[in-house]
């Protein structure tokens, strides 16, 4: 069951990742931002 979740997870960050790779960045970006105002 753990390890189910646990391929189900990696296979869902790998595939957001690779979709959304520069579209995080800019989050990232703009979280990093927000959080020092």
């Amino acid at each position: 069951m753990l390890i189910k979740y646990f391929v189900c997870a990696c296979t869902y960050i790998i595939f957001v990742v690779a979709l959304n790779y520069d579209q995080l960045q800019v989050i990232g970006n703009w979280m990093k931002s927000r959080n020092r105002i």
